[in-house]
């Protein structure tokens, strides 16, 4: 929205676009009152009536642009590269959300990590079994039935932590009002530092086990 609306006033183009907040009811006056999200209108001051669009997708903005704008202001002429600049714009969209989607993966891992270090939250009382059982065999050296108790606890984990992590993130991104092309940059950023971060979580649960192998090493020692 922020970008589409930049590109119009760098155009000089007689169009506006912005969001409504429906929790402040604050619709223009005369404007169609709408509560399903999300929800199209176009508004075209007092006379005429302001219109409720069908339901469009980013990839469809361009078509609709050049409908509902020409449709009104037939002597415009959009020029082949404002036209290519919607059309990247609406990669950008599929840029975004993947962005969106690593960075709730890479913090849930985080969290998840963050747990288990710290022995798991008592309100996950699977995790916490779970944790017991990893710890046990990460001293016995079975492998493969530690990875299946490891999978069991990032589950139980991701089951508390995934919503809430989908939920933070997606309010703080829906407060930003950079453009299109800084919103992603930004997002690289905080998925290549939740990556890191999560790397270094890994390393640090990796050396607790070979401790824990070396502590039951020495203990197997003293008693032969």
């Amino acid at each position: 929205v922020n970008q589409l609306e930049d590109t119009f006033r760098r155009a000089h183009l007689p169009i506006t676009i912005k969001r409504l907040n429906i929790e402040k009811n604050d619709f223009p006056l005369g404007c169609p009152v709408a509560r399903g999200t999300p929800t199209f209108v176009l508004y075209r001051g007092y006379s005429p009536k302001p219109e409720k669009l069908a339901e469009f997708r980013p990839r469809d903005i361009v078509d609709r642009i050049r409908t509902d704008l020409l449709h009104e202001h037939p002597g415009i002429t959009l020029s082949e590269h404002l036209i290519r600049k919607w059309e990247g714009m609406v990669n950008q969209v599929s840029q975004r959300f993947q962005l969106l989607s690593q960075l709730i993966m890479w913090n849930t891992e985080l969290e998840k990590s963050q747990m288990v270090l710290a022995g798991v939250s008592s309100s996950a009382p699977e995790a916490v079994r779970a944790m017991g059982k990893y710890l046990v065999m990460a001293s016995s050296g079975d492998d493969k039935e530690l990875f299946t108790t490891v999978v069991s606890a990032v589950v139980m984990c991701r089951r508390k932590g995934g919503i809430r992590q989908v939920s933070e993130i997606m309010s703080a991104d829906m407060k930003r009002t950079d453009l299109l092309d800084e919103n992603i940059k930004y997002l690289n950023k905080e998925v290549m530092n939740a990556e890191m971060d999560a790397l270094v979580m890994a390393e640090m649960m990796a050396e607790n086990v070979v401790q824990l192998e070396e502590e039951k090493g020495e203990a197997s020692e003293r008693i032969a």
